[in-house]
């Protein structure tokens, strides 16, 4: 693929699968709440111990725990806006601290991702 075409080319197929689009309709999901937010931070502390990611790493493993589990709370139903929110929240947090800041700014200069 030429880079310099990859813009147009994208937005050349979105407007060809435009016509006739409909949006799926939002879904309830179920989230597992406090106990399935337990076993997930507990799993990214065990692969900290044993060696296999770094402390920021453990950071961002509780914040994609948080979402994936709906939050604290007990097991419950709920949209995919509420996960949506919880998501956008997640990102923002971590986007203000300078290991993700560091992160970004590597990978765009190396194309490598950092382990900090």
């Amino acid at each position: 693929m030429n880079r310099d075409l990859l813009i147009a080319d994208a937005k050349q197929r979105v407007l060809d699968l435009a016509p006739g689009y409909v949006a799926p309709t939002m879904q309830s999901i179920g989230a597992v709440g406090n106990e399935g937010l337990g076993n997930l931070k507990y799993a990214a502390w065990a692969m900290r111990e044993a060696g296999q990611i770094t402390d920021f790493e453990v950071r961002i493993a509780h914040e994609i725990a948080y979402v994936l589990c709906g939050g604290d709370g007990p097991p419950r139903i709920v949209s995919e806006d509420d996960v949506l929110a919880l998501e956008a929240e997640a990102f923002l947090r971590l986007l203000g601290t300078k290991e993700t800041q560091d992160r970004m700014a590597h990978m765009l200069k190396t194309g490598k991702p950092l382990r900090n």
